[in-house]
């Protein structure tokens, strides 16, 4: 995740902390107690957690939405989760159950600054298109197992 992506790491680590303002609130930096960690290496399943809560903040928050940012972002999800369909039931579980638990569930995330996160990774550079696209494009083209991994 090196080479221009730094600002929206930033982003998104500093849209972790935000999201676990509040107890309850979702926390997309910590994996599932049941998933190891493997460090340096980034792991889908964080990476879709990440871009999955992005979708969610742009499709309930007001003021959040950029288009082209969340349309990219919906697009990253979805190959992520076919990926994880065709390669782990079990990854698709934890999807689906992380997704109702932490991102739809998660009564603070549209939280003010979660929304100011949201745009600043949306309207951050006009790269932020691309390294989002080229993030995914490098992780699939991996064949990465389905796992936590790393990712801020």
């Amino acid at each position: 995740m090196m080479g221009g992506t730094g600002p929206r790491i930033a982003a998104l680590a500093l849209l972790a902390a935000a999201m676990a303002v509040s107890p309850g609130s979702a926390r997309i930096a910590d994996p599932p107690a049941r998933e190891q960690q493997v460090v340096g290496r980034a792991g889908l399943l964080c990476v879709w957690a990440v871009n999955a809560s992005l979708v969610e903040v742009g499709r309930r928050c007001a003021g959040a939405r950029n288009a082209p940012f969340q349309a990219e972002l919906e697009r990253s999800v979805s190959r992520l989760e076919d990926y994880t369909r065709r390669h782990s039931t079990e990854g698709a579980a934890l999807m689906a159950e992380y997704r109702a638990r932490q991102i739809v569930g998660d009564a603070q995330l549209c939280h003010p600054d979660t929304l100011e996160l949201y745009q600043q990774a949306s309207e951050g550079a006009a790269g932020a298109l691309g390294a989002l696209l080229g993030e995914t494009d490098r992780l699939l083209a991996s064949s990465p197992p389905v796992e936590w991994g790393t990712c801020l």
